[in-house]
């Protein structure tokens, strides 16, 4: 009897530690991974520091963004292989999922992606992720104007290139990565900008620091104007073109006069006057290199100029746009 006993008392005891046994196997979650490769569309070098990152996600309601399953993100280094670990428990029937994958710069702008449906193999097959090219948002080129502490400085901006003009140099530039601002550098120039402040390094020579002027200005520079100068009350805009012409702008463009068959004379070291003509009208500047404040915009500028034609006088200040 005492033996039946003691078998039946171990009976029940196994019982008890299969069922436990049983119920801890149900609560481990089953680990799935999904192997394969991110295939680009056509060959590519990516940028430094790019990620690859891929994502399981459900996409049964049409109503609500993506419900992400699992993903992953690593270095973008060609071959890009990967393996995506999942828990399959979170898979239920009935549903869709898919499997996305994109590649970044590293400040995280997208470069590749995805453009169509994958879903998870059923097995362990590795799986090819088709990534196609994002096309770059195109940004119109610039053309800024800074005035350094030695030079007056043009500089064309197109995409990852930049044009630096001083004078009869031109030096062509790419660009680099930094951690603010922009930055473009060659073997003779480096140059570095942020908001209104700009640092020139010519080879050979020390750095500069310089600003950059109003876009009214840049954009006479860019045109290949020699000279820009304005004033206030009532308000004006004087250019001198490459061809040697004087253009008049007031009333904020209601008048537009052009001078033609300029003569230039120097009255001293700091005086230069100018006379232009229109059909019926004469125009004569005094240009005078001597610091000058314009109230509207807190900017000083390096010339004093007077303007007079058909018995009106205007006064303000300009800037050489010939590049030093």
């Amino acid at each position: 009897m005492h033996r039946t006993r003691a078998l039946r008392q171990f009976a029940a005891l196994l019982g008890l530690v299969l069922g436990v046994i049983g119920c801890d196997d149900a609560s481990i979650p089953t680990q799935k991974v999904i192997t394969g490769t991110a295939q680009l569309s056509e060959p590519s070098k990516l940028p430094p520091n790019s990620k690859l990152q891929v994502v399981l996600e459900d996409i049964s309601r049409a109503d609500i963004a993506a419900q992400p399953i699992a993903d992953l993100e690593q270095d973008a280094t060609q071959p890009l292989n990967f393996a995506l670990s999942y828990n399959h428990d979170h898979l239920q029937p009935n549903r869709r999922y898919n499997l996305r994958g994109r590649i970044v710069d590293a400040r995280g702008e997208l470069l590749w992606v995805t453009d169509s449906q994958l879903s998870p193999p059923a097995s362990n097959t590795p799986v090819t992720l088709k990534l196609v090219a994002v096309p770059s948002r195109s940004v119109p080129p610039q053309s800024l104007f800074y005035q350094c502490e030695k030079h007056s400085l043009l500089v064309k901006i197109e995409g990852e290139s930049a044009s630096l003009f001083l004078g009869e140099r031109v030096f062509a530039l790419h660009k680099m990565m930094t951690a603010s601002g922009i930055h473009y550098q060659s073997e003779e120039a480096d140059f570095w900008s942020k908001g209104d402040e700009a640092f020139l390094t010519i080879a050979g020579e020390s750095r500069q620091h310089c600003t950059l002027q109003p876009q009214a200005l840049s954009l006479a520079a860019a045109e290949g104007a020699t000279l820009w100068a304005s004033g206030n009350e009532p308000p004006w805009l004087l250019i001198r073109t490459k061809d040697d012409a004087l253009t008049l702008t007031q009333d904020y463009g209601a008048e537009v006069l052009t001078f033609h068959h300029l003569i230039e004379k120097t009255h001293n070291s700091n005086i230069i006057q100018l006379k232009a003509e229109s059909e019926d009208q004469a125009l004569t500047v005094l240009i005078e290199q001597k610091a000058c404040a314009d109230t509207m915009s807190d900017r000083v500028y390096p010339l004093t100029l007077a303007l007079e034609f058909n018995e009106t006088k205007l006064s303000g200040c300009g800037q050489n746009l010939t590049q030093s």
